[in-house]
């Protein structure tokens, strides 16, 4: 590594570490990868039929994730979006009423045509 190198490199960390220094303490923990991710071995593991069935058909079918605030299934949902390159929207059922999430189900509709993308779209509070 040449100086030049080492002084981006010097930079580019200041730079991450200043970023993630004012990211929420959940976010800045929060698992990148479903290895990373601790507890539901039931669904997590090698002979797991979710996660066959996932990786073998490409896409998430639907789930309904139940539990207290806290226990990961934001961030479960978010890493089954990130598994299968699909486009992750979260919304508060509380906050988000049946016409926008009709709104969001033909814009998900919409970037599949035109992207060949998928969506999952995350309920939150029901």
């Amino acid at each position: 590594m040449t100086f030049l190198e080492a002084k981006v490199d010097l930079f580019e960390n200041s730079f991450q570490s200043e970023v993630s220094v004012h990211q929420p303490l959940a976010e800045r923990l929060r698992p990148k990868s479903l290895d990373e991710f601790v507890g539901q071995t039931k669904f997590l593991n090698t002979n797991s039929q979710l996660l066959k069935l996932i990786k073998n058909r490409g896409y998430v079918p639907n789930l309904i994730l139940w539990g207290p605030p806290g226990t990961g299934k934001t961030t479960f949902g978010l890493l089954l979006a990130q598994l299968v390159r699909a486009e992750f929207i979260s919304v508060n059922a509380i906050e988000t009423g049946a016409k926008k999430l009709r709104e969001i189900g033909q814009e998900a509709h919409q970037r599949k045509i035109q992207y060949q993308t998928a969506t999952i779209v995350f309920v939150d509070e029901i």
